[in-house]
């Protein structure tokens, strides 16, 4: 085994590193993983190794109780988000656990691009902290309220706790930090004082270690850089970034604007170049393989519910003439600046109601910048904030996903030139400039938006098979900040995830019934024993409640029918002749943290409204989901699940012995997709004669070797082969062909939504070789 990091020298599992070890100097002080949890490990082993770490600070955004008929018009953000903008700004700047101010800065920063020390930050309902005690929460908890009902509640229930809570609100009380009083000297102080009164709680070793380390706290002297701060939510999330990241910025403008278009382009360009410079210049080390870089581009921009953007009739409504007028400007904007005609501007000095909608919408996105801004902080990742005319393209898509789901064979000829012009259309939307900054710096790569992205084309290839990506939904806004948010990261064993639970709910009379049964049969001849897979049939909700409930497995397959929303906002799996919501199972039903649903349009992207199988599964308590955004055939379903599989038994070790580290979640399904696209097309050009037969087995060969070592330029490759193989043919397009083969692929017809790359897979060997441990207990 290679030779181990410096960075992670002398690190104990579960451990932060204290700043006494003499054989540590202080580059070298690394925090453990945030948490190494090998499933059927029991909750005492868990909090042994670390998962339960005192050192870590847990911070609350308490808000009032919420009806969901009272969310926010356009995007359905809680009301309660923005009397607490102003604590998602102060959390960007504020360490996740003691140890942290005391850390060298470039070391930190190569952590938080791993996804290690991320904050530990949740929305809470006040009501829910009646059921809660402190140690559910964390050992030290600092509160954030921004309503008098929710600081009263808060306050009272900080009162009942065993040790202090510090509490920040915009609501001036005795017992609370107002937030412009509150810094890190504050925050250290709240510290000190739980431990030097709390610290028998904890193992003396932390306890004397958190108390030195809180000595030490000092505010970082920032670094300069050549950024004036334009005051807009295009640019604030880099911002938030650049300060996490310790630096400070230039000349402040206050409530900037343009009306030039490309003023906003260079803008958010140049602020999200001041972010890569960043990552640049600190670089990635040894530790890196640990904690596997987490995405370094967002690509984010608000959106409206599906149904918000028809135009409707406004005739017989309270609406006044000037609020329809601003209303359908917003549904109709495709451009980041406001340009408006002297007879709108009439409209509205004559009409004051159209306030109330244009603040609600300014509310929203105010909201999703700063949700988003702080997620990029914790991985010093840079944001591009794209034009609302992305949300437009959606005709192109709705255009494409009904030839896919034709029945005609002869409509479906028309696949690859309907999907050129959906590209095209996303090309025009999203601009050069910001597909070259994408191009040039690489991926990973977030979504954070509605509009299908994936497809976007970078080189000829769709974004999401060119760059390892990732989605989370802009609408509902709820449920996009609680990813936001994040989940505790989960480190894994790949062959823990060979345990499987596949839950198929076709009908007897169903001509797919068995496809899937036969493809894992077959799965079983070519891998025998290394399969745990619990196959099990429901015809009913309640079955298949209690088979989910019932399972231990990490990952489950769903096979059966998926039901796209049909209008009326209710989209679901088809189980026992009855289209199932699965947002209505939430109370029901503990979801394992990889769901894979094999079934048609459980996240179509052309879907009238936000409720589909996909986020549903986010919001019963899933990590990630890999939905279809199409139709997929019963058989091709079948197929694809069975390349998944046996990709996880075969090429995810091999892809971990390659590139000796970790690796994400995200990667483990992007190879997947790659490798299924890659097969596809190969087939899809033997077919039109394009390859002599058999030749393709050797051009995958190589695809496969090309997509183990991570490289981006995998299908480039693949085309050279494909160009020495093909068979002479005077004026033959083999770029046509081959994008004609992506077109009808299935690979295309997946997402990847939620947070996979907080999952890391990994083995026991590579960890315990990364980082020095005592055994591990036996599963």
């Amino acid at each position: 085994m290679a030779e181990k990091s410096s960075e992670l020298h002398g690190v104990e599992q579960g451990q932060s590193p204290g700043p006494t070890e003499a054989t540590l100097r202080p580059a070298d002080r690394m925090p453990s993983p945030d948490l190494i949890s090998w499933p059927g490990r029991s909750p005492e082993a868990n909090q042994a190794y670390g998962i339960s770490d005192p050192l870590r600070i847990t911070y609350l955004l308490v808000m009032e109780d919420e009806r969901l008929d009272r969310m926010t018009a356009f995007q359905g953000f809680g009301r309660g988000w923005w009397p607490l903008i102003w604590a998602l700004y102060q959390l960007a700047e504020l360490p996740a656990q003691v140890l942290e101010p005391t850390w060298p800065l470039d070391s930190l920063l190569r952590q938080r691009i791993g996804g290690a020390s991320g904050l530990s930050w949740m929305p809470i309902m006040a009501s829910a902290l009646d059921s809660l005690m402190l140690d559910e929460v964390g050992f030290c908890v600092v509160m954030f309220t921004g309503t008098e009902p929710a600081a009263r509640r808060a306050a009272a229930w900080a009162a009942r706790q065993p040790r202090p809570v510090l509490h920040v609100s915009s609501i001036a009380t005795p017992r609370t930090m107002t937030p412009d009083a509150m810094n890190l000297i504050v925050l250290r102080d709240h510290c000190r004082a739980v431990y030097q009164a709390h610290g028998g709680e904890i193992s003396p070793d932390r306890r004397a270690r958190a108390l030195e380390a809180i000595e030490a706290w000092t505010p970082r002297q920032p670094v300069s850089i050549d950024l004036d701060e334009l005051g807009h939510n295009c640019t604030t999330p880099n911002h938030m970034v650049l300060r996490r990241a310790g630096r400070s910025l230039g000349e402040g403008i206050p409530h900037w604007s343009s009306i030039d278009e490309d003023a906003y382009t260079a803008a958010i360009l140049a602020s999200a170049t001041a972010v890569m410079d960043v990552r640049k210049a600190v670089g990635t080390s040894n530790v890196n393989r640990l904690f596997v870089p987490l995405p370094k581009i967002v690509l984010t921009e608000p959106a409206l519910f599906r149904f918000a953007y028809g135009r409707g009739d406004s005739r017989g409504t309270s609406l006044a003439p000037a609020t329809v007028m601003m209303i359908r400007r917003m549904q109709q904007q495709k451009g980041l600046a406001h340009l408006i005609e002297p007879k709108q501007l009439s409209m509205l000095e004559h009409d004051g109601q159209w306030q109330g909608a244009v603040a609600e919408r300014q509310t929203e996105t105010a909201v999703q910048t700063a949700g988003v801004g702080l997620m990029a902080a914790q991985s010093c990742a840079a944001v591009v904030r794209l034009r609302p005319e992305v949300n437009h393209v959606f005709p192109r898509l709705s255009e494409f996903a009904r030839n896919i789901r034709a029945v005609n064979p002869h409509a479906r000829a028309k696949s690859p030139q309907l999907l050129q012009r959906l590209q095209d259309a996303l090309a025009r939307a999203v601009g050069p400039e910001r597909i070259d900054f994408v191009r040039r710096y690489g991926g990973p790569v977030r979504i954070v938006s509605d509009a299908p992205l994936e497809l976007l084309p970078i080189d000829g290839l769709p974004l999401a098979l060119r760059y390892d990506t990732s989605r989370i939904n802009a609408t509902p806004g709820n449920l996009m900040m609680g990813e936001l948010a994040g989940r505790v990261p989960i480190t894994v064993d790949y062959r823990d995830l060979l345990h499987v639970l596949v839950v198929s709910s076709f009908n007897e009379d169903d001509h797919l019934r068995d496809f899937m049964r036969e493809a894992l049969d077959q799965l079983e001849e070519v891998r025998p024993g290394e399969f745990t897979i619990d196959f099990r049939r429901v015809t009913t909700v309640d079955e298949f409640v209690e088979v989910v409930n019932g399972s231990t497995a990490p990952i489950m397959i769903f096979d059966g029918h998926g039901v796209q929303d049909d209008g009326r906002g209710l989209g679901g799996l088809r189980i026992g002749g009855q289209t199932v919501d699965i947002w209505r199972l939430r109370d029901r039903m503990r979801c394992p943290p990889i769901v894979i649903l094999s079934a048609c349009d459980t996240h179509g992207l052309d879907a009238p409204s936000h409720s589909t199988v996909g986020n549903s599964f986010l919001a019963v308590g899933a990590s990630t989901v890999l939905a279809t955004v199409l139709p997929v055939g019963g058989r091709e379903g079948a197929l694809f699940i069975y390349r998944a599989l046996l990709h996880l038994a075969g090429f995810v070790p091999a892809a971990i012995e390659v590139r000796m580290r970790l690796i994400s979640w995200t990667e483990v399904m992007a190879g997947v997709l790659r490798l299924s696209l890659a097969k596809d097309v190969l087939d899809h050009l033997t077919r039109r004669g394009v390859l002599p037969d058999e030749s393709d087995r050797a051009i995958f060969r190589g695809v496969l070797r090309s997509v183990l070592d991570a490289d981006s330029d995998w299908f480039e490759t693949m085309m050279e082969a494909v160009a020495s193989a093909a068979v002479p043919h005077h004026g033959r397009d083999l770029a046509g062909d081959a994008q004609a083969g992506i077109a009808r692929s299935e690979a295309i017809r997946y997402i990847q939504l939620g947070r996979p790359e907080r999952i890391t897979v990994g083995t026991r060997e590579l960890l315990e070789a990364l980082v020095p441990v005592r055994p591990y207990p036996a599963p």
